[in-house]
């Protein structure tokens, strides 16, 4: 799914988590999602120097909808 909408992972899929490379900012980019239902953890969370950047943590339990994947499109699309 995350292909067919424009995403790439950052490194191949393990375990319950993966990092997709948006290209656009992720603080602001989680922040959309999360209006729209969906949440999300922005690279900075997970930064030891706490610099945000363009990956997004997504769960694969929750992201396995159409529905999460056209939404976060939109959003990035949005940012751009």
């Amino acid at each position: 799914l995350a292909a067919s909408h424009g995403f790439a992972f950052s490194a191949p899929p393990q375990g319950l988590f993966g990092w997709l490379d948006t290209t656009v900012d992720s603080e602001r980019l989680a922040q959309r999602l999360l209006a729209e239902g969906f949440a999300c953890a922005p690279e900075r969370l997970f930064s030891p120097s706490r610099r945000g950047g363009p990956h997004l943590r997504v769960n694969f339990a929750s992201s396995q909808d159409a529905k999460f994947w056209a939404a976060l499109a939109r959003a990035r699309d949005a940012l751009r």
